[in-house]
């Protein structure tokens, strides 16, 4: 039992709260330093100089995260660069509205890099990568640039889902090798070894489509969104929220002080029963007559086991969840908290209709090929029960 707990302790420090704390809050230009970091943008920010670059990342592992904010330039600097990073690895850079720079962002010597849903409009350069290798570049919108994606003597880059556009040449590449992807929208472009191809790896523009950003106005508790070039439509519950979720804000607290403990106290029974305790259930054997528990779904058969016990620690993992019946895996989809909030909490859940950025493999991700998964249950093999 010591053992397990033991277990259970990293995992949920690992899928909650990762290796950083709390995200760094950033309100202005400037270098992201310290390894292991979130650095959380604030507000837009319009950079001026006085140097010629906004956010410079110095340091490995760090993720920039724009929550939706824009940086704009307004620097009469010869070459100006919104996000550069540089001799480095295990770098993200998402969320964020990018417009008037030379290069939007720039990845020069740097692998193992993630560069996901980010606005980059009307700049010299979308993205640069040079001299880079094992990257992803995945749903970016690229727009009213001279390049939207610029790929110069790199490899292993996965490109998927990105909607580059309006562009003088959406996609350029140089000697540059093992490019893969699908779901992108290009029109203007070369290849490179071969890639792209249409329509495996790409389709024209006019072919496919871009996230609406609008909400259906027929109480329908739909939103639009774009999966790989077709424009679907996915269908949010407010009214349910999860078992583990006592205080039902849509987000698990990931503290084993407050909501993640009951679940921990459930996995650990091996079996659990219906009470009139807060979260309605309590461990071992008894009455059985009300709905099993959320995070013991896959068969509901009152034992929630270790990958159901994953699944809850990726849900508080994630910051944030929305009910999404039989497109998650157990009925739920992943992230999106503030939006969910917006529909669902912050505005009357007349039409429960929410603008959402939904991402469908968020929700059918398998988790078991995630190497990081593979690694946790490898250490579990190796302390049992």
């Amino acid at each position: 039992m010591v053992k397990k707990s033991l277990v259970i302790v990293f995992l949920v420090l690992f899928f909650v709260y990762g290796v950083g704390a709390d995200p760094i809050p950033v309100t202005e230009c400037g270098t992201l330093d310290f390894p292991g970091e979130t650095y959380e943008l604030q507000n837009d920010i319009v950079f001026s100089g006085p140097s010629s670059m906004c956010f410079v990342v110095n340091s490995f592992d760090v993720t920039l995260d724009g929550v939706g904010h824009t940086i704009t330039s307004d620097s009469s600097d010869s070459l100006t660069i919104g996000v550069i990073a540089t001799n480095l690895y295990d770098i993200e850079i998402r969320n964020l509205n990018i417009k008037d720079f030379d290069i939007g962002i720039k990845l020069v010597n740097t692998d193992s890099s993630n560069i996901d849903n980010n606005d980059i409009e009307a700049n010299t350069q979308g993205i640069s990568i040079i001299d880079s290798n094992n990257n992803v570049l995945s749903n970016n919108k690229i727009s009213d640039s001279v390049y939207g994606i610029s790929i110069e003597t790199s490899g292993a880059i996965q490109i998927n889902d990105n909607f580059v556009c309006d562009n003088t040449i959406d996609f350029f590449c140089s000697s540059s090798l093992e490019l893969t992807g699908i779901g992108n929208s290009f029109d203007n472009l070369n290849e490179c070894d071969g890639w792209p191809t249409s329509p495996m790896n790409y389709v024209p523009c006019e072919a496919g489509c871009v996230d609406s950003f609008e909400c259906d106005d027929d109480d329908s508790n739909t939103i639009d969104k774009c999966i790989r070039g077709v424009c679907e439509n996915i269908v949010i519950n407010c009214d349910k929220t999860h078992s583990a979720d006592i205080d039902g804000d849509y987000k698990i607290e990931g503290d084993p002080d407050l909501e993640l403990s009951y679940v921990i106290e459930l996995y650990y029974a091996d079996e659990y029963h219906c009470d009139d305790s807060e979260d309605g259930y309590a461990p071992g054997s008894g009455d059985q007559s009300c709905t099993s528990h959320d995070s013991d779904y896959n068969p509901a058969d009152w034992d929630i086991t270790l990958s159901e016990f994953l699944r809850t620690l990726e849900i508080a993992g994630q910051g944030g969840y929305f009910y999404c019946h039989e497109v998650g895996e157990d009925d739920f989809c992943l992230g999106y908290y503030q939006e969910v909030v917006d529909a669902c909490i912050e505005e009357p859940p007349i039409s429960q209709a929410s603008c959402a950025l939904f991402d469908e493999l968020t929700c059918q991700s398998d988790h078991t090929t995630d190497e990081n998964y593979q690694e946790l249950i490898l250490a579990i093999q190796e302390f049992p029960a």
